[in-house]
């Protein structure tokens, strides 16, 4: 059975969430459909990322966005007609003719296409389609609205009204709908009749990949936050770090070093190092960065969705600590290891909670070391990659000829 699998940017290398997850499903999924990649991208993929790709798929095809001047008509055209901005940054009329030919030459069985970024490509094609939500982007959007300020709160709120739109219409022109947490699940703009019918397709981990390893030799850090730090959630997690968690731990006596490791740092995120907050921008192997920390705090305040950064750091044998909405996305396991803490923007000062579990992990070295078995075991029990593909399977065997929506 052939498989179409679309998305609106090339999965590899893994350095966005979005990457990460595409790249897995089509590694998983290629063990049970012929499989081919359409993949939007801003620019020409490498051979060396194409043949990343090449062992799990009958045939890749790429297209590109266009020039600047070409993305700003298709962002005005798209503002008029009141759809997603991103929607129009990964669309050209170019792409959607190449896409198009090559929907016909493989004439797939089912088709998956990740994000509402990349329903102008696949909306209006009579095949049995998935349509995988990944994250409730309106949800992000609306948290990013509120904190926002000048021209960036006007543009964000145009996206939170525009985003609700396409996620409204997604349920209706997919048979299938899926996203990543029970969380994200609820928050969708659906009633909660058509919640329940969106199947929670979680993320997995590599965990031959990441495993506890030995540290590294040299400079060891107290906490550890991993992440795209050009991602303004990531960003603003990181600022949380230094400029507040970090002196409530010194009031306490608590001298810490931090690390901040993720690719695409911004200039918020630079100007945050000094003698104590390290920023690596891109890492080759991120579990060089889990090994070198005590534990991994995560102060999520915006975005939704699970975060791959404690799934990863778990595997490796890390101790966490997250806000509750990072937490939340893990899923309704009454088992997981994660410290929980409650932060919003509407109080300054840091939980007496997050600075009291910092201290006390700080401490004791055998109740880090339990907590992080305690990590590995949960996501070796709940997190496998194989597993999420197959109940895509199970999901679909029966419906695809049926001409039935699955719900």
């Amino acid at each position: 059975m052939k498989l179409l699998v679309v998305l609106s940017r090339f999965p590899y290398p893994l350095e966005k969430g979005d990457q990460l997850r595409a790249y897995h499903q089509i590694k998983a999924l290629s063990a049970f459909y012929e499989l081919h990649l359409f993949c939007v991208n801003d620019r020409p993929v490498p051979a060396a990322h194409l043949q990343a790709l090449i062992p799990y798929c009958a045939s890749v095809c790429v297209g590109t966005t266009g020039g600047w001047f070409s993305r700003l008509g298709q962002v005005l055209r798209f503002w008029r007609q009141g759809r997603p901005l991103q929607c129009a940054y990964f669309y050209s009329r170019r792409t959607k003719r190449r896409f198009d030919r090559y929907y016909a030459r493989v004439a797939p069985d089912l088709l998956l296409s990740q994000l509402v970024r990349t329903m102008p490509y696949t909306a209006d094609k009579p095949v049995f389609k998935i349509l995988d939500y990944q994250d409730v982007f309106s949800y992000g959007m609306y948290k990013r609205y509120q904190v926002a300020r000048g021209l960036r709160r006007w543009v964000f709120r145009y996206e939170y009204h525009a985003l609700l739109r396409a996620e409204k219409r997604a349920f209706s022109q997919y048979d299938l709908c899926t996203i990543i947490s029970e969380q994200d699940r609820d928050a969708l703009p659906l009633d909660h009749a058509q919640q329940m019918r969106v199947r929670i397709w979680r993320n997995g981990v590599d965990t031959d990949y990441f495993k506890p390893v030995p540290p590294p030799t040299d400079r060891m850090f107290d906490i550890v936050f991993a992440g795209n730090m050009g991602y303004q959630p990531n960003e603003d997690a990181a600022e949380y770090l230094v400029q507040r968690l970090q002196p409530a731990l010194a009031q306490q006596g608590l001298s810490v070093d931090m690390l901040l490791a993720g690719t695409s740092p911004t200039y918020i995120v630079r100007r945050l190092a000094s003698d104590t907050v390290t920023v690596t921008g891109w890492i080759r192997d991120m579990r060089e960065a889990y090994a070198s920390g005590l534990m991994l705090v995560a102060p999520m305040r915006l975005g939704t969705g699970m975060q791959n950064k404690l799934l990863e750091a778990m595997a490796c044998g890390l101790p966490c600590i997250a806000s509750e909405i990072a937490v939340r996305g893990l899923g309704d396991f009454g088992d997981c290891p994660v410290q929980a803490v409650p932060l919003s923007f509407d109080n300054d000062r840091v939980p007496e909670l997050l600075v009291e579990t910092v201290g006390r992990y700080l401490a004791d070295a055998a109740l880090r070391a339990e907590l992080g078995r305690q990590g590995r075991a949960f996501v070796l029990k709940y997190y496998s990659w194989s597993a999420q593909a197959a109940n895509l399977k199970t999901w679909t065997d029966g419906f695809v000829f049926s001409g039935s929506r699955l719900g």
